[in-house]
């Protein structure tokens, strides 16, 4: 089942792995909130972070259909990574996951790579051949 929110018909989940960098998370989970992308569900997993409560509060406001995840411990980007696909795989409707680095938010305000960036439209993200 979609998350509250969920655009019908989408299929794209993004994941944002969170450790101590509330600020920049809550960048790049606004700029995805500003593109018209249709996002089934937002996945954020949270690697034990002390900041964790600001994050929290910060999710709030966003009109996002998200989900944080807190970890008692620090599973390391990988770990939370595998962590958050295992999730994703249960709910049928997710077809594409985009693992985004929380520092990502000047890329993700471009947009480009929702075109499947078919040129290189000069952000410093796309070369034209993803």
């Amino acid at each position: 089942m979609a998350e509250p929110g969920a655009a019908p018909g989408a299929d794209l989940a993004p994941v944002v792995i969170h450790y101590e960098t509330a600020a920049g998370t809550l960048a790049c989970l606004e700029s995805l909130a500003a593109l018209p992308l249709g996002l089934r569900r937002v996945l954020v997993i949270d690697n034990a972070s002390t900041d964790v409560a600001t994050l929290a509060a910060g999710i709030e406001r966003l009109a996002l259909p998200l989900e944080l995840i807190h970890n008692p411990d620090n599973l390391g980007f990988a770990g939370a990574s595998e962590q958050a696909v295992r999730r994703l795989l249960e709910d049928p409707g997710v077809a594409r996951v985009l693992m985004l680095n929380n520092t990502t938010a000047s890329a993700i305000r471009c947009g480009c790579w929702s075109r499947a960036c078919r040129a290189d439209c000069g952000c410093g993200s796309c070369r034209g051949s993803c």
